[in-house]
């Protein structure tokens, strides 16, 4: 996907909070000055212009494309580009036939085509050094999430996994489904069109979780271009990126496909993979002991009938920010897409049906709220259309203390133990368990 560009480093823009940040008036004083960022959010409009020029040439292009940006998260910067269609050309000499002609396309004309450009920031949150993420994983996962679920998700329009293109970086663009965040809406819904989001989601939750698999890991890239009624899996691993780059000396993230294993198998071997991880640098006798509380743990929640026998897909980051809605009329809102799939994974399916509960809760990070019931009469609506809405099974899963205990598990298991609040958590989990189910034996007061 090469083409002839403007070289040149991608600026950053992280820092910029206006509403219109490719505008005139944002990039230029009323004197033809740059103001702040002026010149980079020009530098970078320019390089999406050429982007798209060399992509679409011809008719689209001949009205300049419309750009904004439109998001940024912890590994991506978006931008939104519209096409818009051409301006008609009156000839006055033409025939009447060829007038009512012309006039039939123009009341036919479609929309501009838009589209969101996808460009992966850097380790340090900046457009500037070499994307941080896996776009190439990211982009499989679309592929693959749109070809087995049928749910509204972005589709891949074009990619670049190199540097050698108008950007000078990798990107994506995909399709810009229509709707607004629903961060944005929420707090412009009435109370009807809340509970009807909140039925929605419900039943979206579930249907994305009925994708199943008898491995668990994230979605490979040899999936990509490949379209299987077979997912192939990567294992998790240990040690994760962020952890192996603050031990560089000690071993290195390998990809290796995820093996068939049970979700209680699975677990075991997640807690025994980092205990050796830790023994190559002589951290084991530290936490050794706390991973075998775990695995007792694990081994409880497979007694209990936590654990189910199969793995199933979960978008990971299921939160207001990544659903795309729009409201359909004075009582309900209708979902037209659920966004940014890169923390997708195929898990227990404790971890695939978890509850809406920010809903009622508000709060993304921290659900032992959840299964508390709510104070104000709003949040004990919402709650109520979830548990309408849900399956017994999604409102067992998901409203229990036991399922939130091991949704918590599975983030040590995934994330380790050395990472920041990582222990305190593990020594809560085990302190919790031991007051829900004490006859289990499941004990941290010793390893203090």
């Amino acid at each position: 996907m090469a083409s002839n560009s403007t070289s040149g480093k991608v600026p950053s823009l992280s820092n910029i909070v206006c509403d219109d940040e490719f505008s005139d008036a944002r990039i230029f004083e009323t004197n033809g000055d740059f103001r702040f960022l002026g010149e980079e959010a020009l530098r970078l409009k320019l390089q999406v212009l050429q982007l798209m020029a060399d992509h679409f040439p011809g008719a689209e292009t001949e009205r300049e494309p419309t750009i904004e940006k439109i998001g940024e998260g912890s590994y991506n910067f978006v931008v939104g580009v519209s096409l818009n269609p051409p301006k008609s050309h009156d000839d006055s000499v033409v025939s009447i036939g060829s007038k009512f002609s012309k006039l039939s396309k123009l009341f036919s004309r479609q929309p501009p085509r838009s589209f969101a450009l996808r460009l992966p920031l850097d380790i340090d949150g900046l457009l500037e050094g070499p994307g941080f993420g896996n776009i190439t994983r990211d982009v499989t996962t679309l592929q693959v999430v749109s070809s087995h679920v049928s749910i509204p998700v972005p589709k891949i329009i074009k990619y670049d996994l190199g540097s050698d293109n108008a950007l000078g970086r990798q990107y994506t663009l995909q399709t810009r489904l229509e709707g607004e965040s629903l961060q944005v809406l929420w707090h412009v819904m009435t109370m009807p069109q809340k509970l009807s989001i909140m039925q929605q989601i419900t039943k979206m939750t579930e249907k994305i979780a009925r994708c199943t698999s008898p491995v668990a890991g994230y979605i490979s890239e040899r999936n990509r271009d490949c379209y299987s009624s077979i997912i192939h899996l990567d294992q998790f691993t240990v040690p994760t990126q962020a952890e192996a780059e603050r031990r560089p000396q000690f071993p290195q993230p390998t990809i290796q496909p995820a093996p068939k294993q049970t979700p209680h198998e699975f677990l075991i071997d997640q807690c025994k993979r980092w205990i050796a991880y830790e023994a190559t640098f002589g951290h084991d006798h530290h936490s050794r002991s706390l991973w075998q509380q775990l695995m007792s743990l694990i081994d409880w929640l497979q007694e209990r009938g936590w654990l189910g026998d199969r793995f199933h897909l979960a978008h990971g980051d299921l939160f207001p920010r990544n659903i795309l809605a729009k409201i359909t009329s004075s009582t309900t809102v209708k979902i037209t897409g659920i966004i940014d799939w890169d923390l997708a994974c195929f898990a227990p399916k404790f971890v695939a049906l978890r509850a809406p509960f920010w809903g009622w809760a508000h709060s993304e990070r921290d659900e032992d709220d959840a299964f508390f019931d709510p104070h104000q009469a709003e949040d004990k609506l919402l709650k109520k259309a979830f548990r309408t809405a849900a399956s017994k099974e999604y409102v067992d899963l998901s409203l229990s203390v036991e399922s939130v205990v091991a949704r918590k598990l599975f983030d040590i298991v995934t994330y380790g133990l050395m990472g920041h609040g990582q222990r305190d958590l593990a020594f809560e989990l085990l302190q919790q368990w031991h007051m829900l189910h004490p006859s289990d034996g499941v004990r941290n007061l010793d390893l203090y």
